[in-house]
């Protein structure tokens, strides 16, 4: 699949939804460029980076089922993240958003999770990426 994503301007935020182990993602589209299914064609190089490389997990194995790249918008060189596919796409009401807490905020000052979300009975963790990649460079220089 490699399309372009078209993105509605309204008072709420478009996410496509992932799961990585039992937590669900929300990442936003509007930061999202186009996605390839990851093939042998695709070349991993330092600005493709695996999400499971830069999220912590308990250090479990990770799976991908359907493992896809989601190339990001940005100013500097391209650069994408790899990640299962996407399970659906939701529209939040911006009411509907909360912020992490504050002792979380204050735990992790260099994080991409910026807030949560319950969509009927799941739990969203939302996620920036592009915030998600510049961290990754910027510990973890070439």
């Amino acid at each position: 699949m490699d399309s372009r994503l078209k993105v509605k301007r309204t008072d709420s935020l478009d996410i496509l939804v992932t799961q990585m182990q039992s937590v669900q993602l929300g990442l936003n589209m509007t930061q999202i460029e186009r996605i390839h299914k990851l093939s042998p064609e695709v070349n991993i190089s330092d600005r493709i980076i695996y999400l499971h490389k830069v999220l912590t997990f308990h250090q479990e194995t990770i799976t991908y089922k359907s493992p896809h790249v989601f190339m990001l918008k940005t100013p500097d060189s391209p650069c994408g993240i790899i990640i299962d596919e996407p399970q659906k796409m939701v529209s939040i009401p911006i009411e509907k958003i909360y912020p992490l807490p504050q002792l979380i905020q204050n735990t992790c000052v260099n994080s991409s999770i910026w807030g949560a979300v319950m969509e009927g009975s799941t739990f969203i963790l939302l996620l920036d990426i592009i915030r998600l990649v510049n961290l990754q460079h910027k510990f973890n220089p070439k």
